[in-house]
């Protein structure tokens, strides 16, 4: 599963939020559709995955899908600036519900996530990360709303939430294709626009 990242802790007090947790918000984007005139089409999260200047963003393919079929849509990533950088599908799975996009050059200072090797079970605590669909617009900086095409969200603005791993399950459908896979089921709120930032489990 590639969206789901799991890091190594020590021992924390339930009350806290482990220090990896929010380290690894250095490796949670934004991705913005965007319409030929700059104006944002729709929002989602993702996280960036790769090695040394190989960087690259796993998103989910819901995310990216209307500029498939859209030639006046393009692909931008925001990290914790106005700037962005302009991305490309590398590898695109829809019956997974995930992409691997490319970018147009690398991200400075962005944390790569390691993805999950490891087996896991039911009963761990988790925290997902990313940005909600209302991002922008609870961020507080009305001055430069309107000046910066409506994008102005910065890591301040991350939710994290947390939860449980309630069981992982064979489903008989992924995302909107008919197809066997294991899919995790928890109860950590993942809200519209913050979908598909990293989700991080720790046993305990």
């Amino acid at each position: 599963l590639l969206l789901l990242v799991l890091l190594p802790v020590s021992a924390l007090a339930s009350s806290d939020v482990p220090e990896l947790v929010m380290n690894a918000r250095d490796g949670v984007v934004r991705i913005i559709i965007t319409r030929n005139d700059g104006v944002a089409y729709s929002l989602g999260t993702g996280f960036v995955v790769g090695q040394e200047d190989e960087y690259y963003v796993v998103t989910n393919h819901h995310v990216i899908e209307d500029t498939l079929d859209e030639d006046r849509l393009g692909i931008r990533v925001y990290d914790d600036t106005a700037e962005y950088v302009d991305a490309e599908i590398l590898l695109d799975a829809p019956e997974r519900d995930l992409c691997i996009l490319k970018l147009s050059r690398t991200i400075p200072d962005a944390v790569v996530l390691p993805l999950q090797t490891e087996t896991f079970d039911s009963g761990v605590a988790g925290y997902a990360l990313g940005y909600p669909g209302a991002a922008d617009t609870l961020s507080g900086d009305w001055e430069n709303y309107e000046e910066s095409d409506d994008i102005v969200a910065t890591k301040s603005s991350m939710t994290i939430t947390d939860g449980i791993v309630s069981a992982l399950r064979e489903s008989i459908s992924v995302a909107n294709y008919s197809r066997n896979g294991m899919v995790v089921q928890t109860n950590t709120a993942i809200k519209g626009g913050n979908r598909p930032g990293p989700h991080r489990h720790k046993a305990g």
